[in-house]
């Protein structure tokens, strides 16, 4: 009887037992190997580096829920209008790009992952990117002057190099007379050749040659005199016309003007018998 007895509590306690385990075994929930996102992960880590005053890269840490990127730049801080946009993917990023120079920009880039997940929020950069020109200096000279322009050449650079924008004629006295500014054309670009115009006369002006910013070489020249001439005198050669054309005026009804240019030498005009005033 007794060994009946402990027969029958050892077989009620394997089913106890049994049922523990079955009861554990109900409470272990599944196992989840997808996880749904109702939207990407927004972008971390925004910064930027620029080279050589309008090349800049773009980087961020990309999160693995994005399959794609969406990179934009504005000229405003409320990004109301959009000045360029790039989409990426992680294989590009960091993101390397030529922008235009002496422009300020604000960016901001967000996540995309088409059909898994909605676009993440934007993540805007916490400043600003600024660019400016960088070029080397194309060395002008002076070719020719008149009462109202100068003229100037530079050295002709590689065709990646050929940027130039504007010339800005300043006179040293900038009390009597005004700036003038001349926007360069791709013809004069093709010459390496510029005149600007509308210059005072008897003036010395500073030339400086730009690309956007960048100041790519001066040089300084006076504009010749206004002089409405009745005789030029242009080599040693006219030494005789100016020898004649000081006789004349001596009886002449009129004002006689000349003009002098410059030239190598000297003139030597020895005496002059001249009858009446000069």
């Amino acid at each position: 009887m007794k060994k009946i007895f402990s027969t029958i509590i050892a077989a009620a306690f394997v089913l106890a037992l049994g049922f523990t385990f079955t009861a554990c075994d109900d409470d272990i929930p599944e196992v989840i190997d997808d996880l749904s996102l109702g939207r990407c992960y927004t972008p971390t880590n925004l910064s930027y580096r620029i080279t050589e005053g309008e090349y800049v890269t773009f980087s961020w840490d990309c999160a693995s829920t994005s399959t794609s990127f969406v990179l934009e730049l504005s000229y405003d801080s409320a990004f109301s209008s959009i000045e360029e946009s790039f989409t990426l993917t992680p294989d590009e990023v960091p993101y390397y790009t030529r922008l235009e120079v002496d422009v300020t920009y604000y960016w901001r880039v967000k996540g995309q992952n088409t059909g898994v997940c909605d676009d993440s929020n934007w993540a805007v950069y916490d400043g600003k990117v600024t660019t400016y020109a960088v070029k080397d200096n194309a060395y002008p000279v002076v070719s020719d002057r008149t009462s109202t322009s100068i003229s100037i050449t530079w050295t002709p650079l590689d065709d990646d190099d050929e940027e130039f924008t504007h010339v800005v004629a300043t006179p040293t006295d900038t009390d009597e007379h005004d700036a003038v500014t001349l926007e360069i054309t791709d013809d004069m670009i093709a010459a390496s050749a510029a005149t600007v115009t509308g210059l005072d006369p008897s003036t010395q002006y500073i030339l400086a040659l730009y690309y956007a910013s960048a100041n790519r070489g001066e040089v300084s020249a006076w504009t010749r005199p206004d002089v409405n001439a009745t005789v030029t005198i242009a080599s040693l050669a006219d030494t005789a016309l100016l020898r004649q054309t000081i006789t004349d005026a001596a009886s002449a009804t009129s004002p006689v003007n000349i003009l002098v240019t410059y030239m190598d030498g000297n003139i030597v005009m020895n005496s002059i018998d001249v009858a009446g005033p000069i």
